[in-house]
């Protein structure tokens, strides 16, 4: 990872640079082309680490948990240190209020990283700008955000505690980092934890990452995917999941 530390108090430590590399890594499933997965633009997009005054004026806490991009943000195109490229930011000091432990400190890093990559994943595959940004891209971009993050947790949980001999991803701890970064998600805005029933319901990310131009016009299905979800968080029906996103589709 390529990670520039602007003006934060704190850098990432070698066990958190590796503990988010090996997450990417090997959680990384059969559907993207390499160059879309996450480990793959780890070595293209920068991180940058940032103090709280530096972060944009986006994202929010509200609720138990902050929204991520209260943590970090990913920009399709910035201008953070003189360069016009697609860019991630983290704030080292807020993601370490989030925190009570060193583990839970390492996998929240993780979690933002992969939450941040996941928006860049989805941003350059084809068809896949979207503007204005509305409420519906919030309520359908961030959930599946969060969706990809859970995906590359579930895949690398076990693959990592079997080969890594690190002693801080082996503290004495009742939470597995799956179950923590669920409960992280649990108590955060609602559009954010939506993530968790795209996750329990299977939900392919990429069908909203490949259609996000030809969704952009579909007023009438928008309001419907809305009325529904924002109903619905923690409680929604598979098949009427799938049968808004058809209809989003059609």
């Amino acid at each position: 990872m390529k990670i520039i530390n602007l003006d934060s108090k704190y850098d990432l430590s070698p066990d958190q640079v590796h503990y988010a590399y090996s997450v990417a890594l090997n959680g990384n499933d059969s559907h993207p082309i390499d160059g879309e997965s996450i480990v793959h633009l780890m070595d293209e997009i920068p991180i940058y680490l940032l103090q709280p005054d530096s972060m944009p004026e986006f994202g929010k806490f509200k609720g138990e948990k902050p929204s991520t991009e209260w943590l970090g943000f990913y920009q399709h195109r910035s201008s953070i240190h003189g360069v016009d490229t697609p860019s991630i930011g983290i704030c080292p000091e807020r993601i370490i209020g989030c925190a009570t432990t060193e583990w839970e400190l390492m996998v929240l890093i993780a979690k933002v990283i992969i939450h941040e990559f996941a928006h860049a994943q989805m941003r350059l595959r084809p068809s896949s700008d979207y503007s204005p940004i509305d409420e519906f891209f919030e309520w359908m971009e961030e959930p599946i955000a969060n969706l990809i993050t859970l995906h590359h947790f579930k895949n690398s949980s076990r693959t990592y505690h079997r080969r890594n001999k690190n002693p801080i991803a082996h503290v004495d701890t009742n939470l597995k980092p799956l179950d923590y970064v669920r409960d992280f998600i649990s108590r955060q805005p609602d559009n954010y934890r939506l993530g968790l029933d795209l996750f329990k319901h299977h939900i392919p990310w990429w069908w909203w990452a490949a259609r996000k131009e030809q969704f952009q016009t579909r007023t009438n299905e928008k309001n419907a995917w809305l009325r529904y979800v924002k109903a619905n968080v923690g409680k929604t029906d598979p098949v009427i999941l799938r049968q808004l996103f058809e209809d989003l589709d059609k």
